[in-house]
């Protein structure tokens, strides 16, 4: 996807699969508004290849010779859709959906055609009697297929992870008409608490049993995850954390304390982290996050 007006879209393929011999298939203009993301189909022939959204708008897209050809997806009453934030498809090649994450808290199932049509055929509202009921701002931020020993041939997992910290495991019911609530997580109940647990990225790895997600405040944490056997979860961990708005400008070493290394940094997102490093892996640890009243230059 270009950065241009038109949001330009670029199709490109490889053989090897190194990108060393990547080539490009297509292009076209895209769409004018603010598109967030672009997804691949699980399809090989013909009908839709791939998917982007974003600002009121999702896009289905299908390859004829060297053109690329885009239709948009409709609501009922042919209402444009809500902001579409993220999206991922579930099911095989054969027979699949994709899947987007909207700005209403709302799961979007979409049907695609040979003729390179998308249509919705189910909203999974978070308000609904699948999922509980929500306070605030609950847009759907981000969604993932949960990775099996063989994900290519079929996905039956998808995790979603929303503005307000909710995770969902969901499972694609056997009639594939209907994505069941199978697993909830919440990551503002982490040690220690993100500092904005608005979920940017979440992925679930089902053979190692593990679950990463990253968060707007620029925070990775892993959890143990059993979504296959027993439904189960443990406390997630902070892997990494940083600063997570526009500039970093402060920076000093503690010169008082000889046997560690204390460094202290501090910003725009008006916060004070001290860290320390890790003599063995050269690493920095987090030890506390002090809050301030506005912007920091030094510290």
């Amino acid at each position: 996807m270009g950065s241009d007006d038109n949001h330009s879209v670029a199709l490109w393929e490889t053989q090897s699969g190194t990108w060393e011999d990547g080539k490009s298939v297509a292009s076209s203009r895209g769409d004018k508004s603010i598109v967030l993301f672009a997804c691949f189909t699980p399809n090989k022939g013909k009908g839709v290849i791939f998917v982007t959204g974003g600002k009121n708008h999702i896009s289905f897209w299908s390859l004829s010779g060297r053109s690329l050809k885009r239709k948009l997806g409709k609501r009922k009453g042919r209402r444009s859709p809500f902001t579409q934030y993220c999206a991922t498809y579930v099911g095989n090649a054969l027979k699949y959906r994709m899947v987007s994450g909207d700005a209403a808290g709302q799961l979007n199932v979409w049907k695609c055609d040979d003729e390179g049509i998308g249509k919705l055929t189910k909203l999974n509202n978070y308000d609904n009697a699948v999922f509980p009921k929500r306070k605030g701002n609950a847009a759907i931020t981000s969604i993932a297929p949960c990775y099996g020993e063989d994900t290519v041939a079929e996905v039956k997992y998808i995790v979603t992870g929303s503005k307000d910290g909710e995770m969902h495991v969901l499972k694609w019911s056997e009639d594939g008409n209907l994505l069941e609530k199978y697993m909830h997580l919440n990551l503002a109940e982490a040690k220690p608490a993100p500092t904005v647990p608005e979920i940017r990225s979440v992925c679930i790895d089902l053979p190692l049993k593990k679950c990463l997600v990253g968060s707007k405040g620029s925070e990775i944490y892993i959890c143990d995850i059993d979504v296959e056997g027993d439904k189960t979860s443990k406390p997630f961990k902070l892997l990494e954390s940083g600063h997570n708005d526009d500039e970093l400008w402060g920076l000093a070493v503690n010169p008082f304390v000889k046997d560690k290394t204390i460094v202290a940094t501090s910003g725009d997102d008006k916060k004070v982290r001290v860290w320390e490093k890790d003599p063995k892996l050269g690493s920095l640890k987090l030890l506390t996050i002090c809050h301030c009243d506005g912007m920091s230059r030094a510290v």
